[in-house]
């Protein structure tokens, strides 16, 4: 485990869960969102999903989900990044993902852009310069959280009922709506927000983007 992945779990322990519940149940929520944090992490791509696939519905994707030390923006902060598989240096998208446990017992996934893409395209090969991220930098996706839960083999991730509108609507934006976590695989559904930037939470499982977690 990495130096900056100890932080963020250190500094999950140390958060407190408010609200009713018997001492049993916050121990073991607790228990839960540290394992997410653990597990969460990592290099992925879906080559399985697209060499099996005969009509390229999927993109070859590389998928980094890499913990960031930066108390400036949150206690628990993950940075995401999306390239082409055949050529890392083609960005496809990028993300902060900063996760809490709410008073209602969930695990939260809030999702933030870049107000300025291109001075962070660089970001996943040069760590320093996460270290400079400040609050200003990024803009939160209002009511995109995703809530993840527990379940017997891992743990699953939807958007809140309601859906949600992006605060931006630029072409080719992709929202995660869905999400699957079962040890080294991790399904992922993405939507293209529509007419005034909403979002829906449904999820149609054929749009499924399915990675595997890299060796190493």
């Amino acid at each position: 485990m990495t130096k900056i992945a100890r932080v963020l779990l250190a500094a999950a322990l140390s958060l407190s869960l408010a609200g009713p519940g018997s001492a049993s149940d916050k121990k073991k929520d607790e228990a839960d969102f540290v394992a997410l944090l653990k597990e969460l992490p990592g290099d992925y791509d879906n080559l399985a999903q697209t060499e099996s696939e005969e009509g390229g519905q999927h993109a070859a994707v590389m998928l980094s989900i890499k913990p960031l030390n930066v108390q400036t923006v949150g206690k628990l902060v993950l940075y995401v990044r999306e390239t082409a598989a055949d050529d890392p240096r083609r960005l496809l998208a990028q993300r902060i993902w900063i996760l809490e446990r709410d008073k209602e017992h969930h695990f939260v996934q809030h999702v933030y852009l870049f107000k300025e893409p291109q001075r962070w395209m660089h970001a996943g090969d040069d760590p320093l310069l996460m270290q400079s991220l400040l609050p200003d930098d990024i803009s939160q996706l209002v009511g995109c959280e995703m809530l993840w839960t527990r379940t017997d083999t891992g743990f699953t991730a939807a958007l809140r009922p309601q859906g949600c509108r992006t605060a931006a609507t630029s072409a080719g934006m992709l929202i995660e709506t869905a999400a699957t976590l079962n040890g080294d695989d991790l399904s992922m559904n993405e939507q293209q927000p529509g007419a005034g930037g909403h979002v829906t939470p449904e999820a149609d499982p054929a749009l499924a983007y399915h990675f595997q977690r890299r060796g190493g």
